[in-house]
C-alpha cells in the first residue's frame, strides 16, 4: 500500500509542477531520438559507412520527430504562459480557443509521430538491415549497370 501512495504522490507532483512534467516529456522525446540512432548504428549500412543511405531510408521519421518536438514545445509553452502569465486555472483552460486548437493539433501530431515511430522500429527489426548480402547485391548491380552505361556511351 505504501508503494501505491508513493507512486500516486509522484504523479500528482508531476502534474502540479508542470515545468518538470513538460521537461520530462521533452527528455523522453530526445531519448526516443537517441534510441532510433542506436538502432541506426547497428545496421550493416551504418557500420560500413553508408550513413547517407540509412538517413535517406529513414528521413521521414527524423522530420516527424523534429516536427513533433517543435509542436509539443509550442503547446507546452502556451499552456505554461496561460497558467503563469495570465493566471488561468486548469478548469478554464479549455475555454481558450487558441489553446483548444493548439491542443488538437498537438494530439493529431502525436498520433502520427507515435505511429511512425512504431512503424520505423518494426522496420528496423527486419533482418535485411543487419545482413551484408542484400546490400552487396544491390550495389554490385548498380556497379554493373554503371559500367554498361559507360561502355555504351563510348
Amino acid at each position: 500500500m505504501g508503494y501505491i501512495t508513493i507512486i500516486i504522490s509522484f504523479f500528482f507532483l508531476l502534474i502540479y509542477f508542470s515545468f518538470i512534467y513538460y521537461s520530462t516529456q521533452v527528455a523522453i522525446q530526445i531519448l526516443n531520438l537517441l534510441l532510433i540512432f542506436l538502432l541506426f548504428f547497428s545496421t550493416y549500412l551504418f557500420q560500413v559507412g553508408l550513413i547517407s543511405e540509412v538517413i535517406r531510408e529513414f528521413r521521414a521519421i527524423l522530420y516527424v520527430m523534429l516536427l513533433y518536438l517543435v509542436v509539443y514545445g509550442i503547446y507546452a509553452g502556451v499552456k505554461l504562459s496561460l497558467f503563469a502569465g495570465q493566471g488561468i486555472k486548469q478548469d478554464n483552460l479549455w475555454n481558450e480557443t487558441s489553446f483548444l486548437a493548439l491542443s488538437i493539433i498537438q494530439k493529431i501530431t502525436a498520433l502520427g509521430y507515435y505511429g511512425m515511430l512504431l512503424s520505423t522500429t518494426l522496420r528496423l527489426g527486419e533482418t535485411k538491415w543487419y545482413q551484408r548480402g542484400p546490400w552487396v547485391a544491390k550495389y554490385a548491380n548498380l556497379a554493373v549497370t554503371a559500367r554498361r552505361n559507360l561502355s555504351e556511351q563510348k
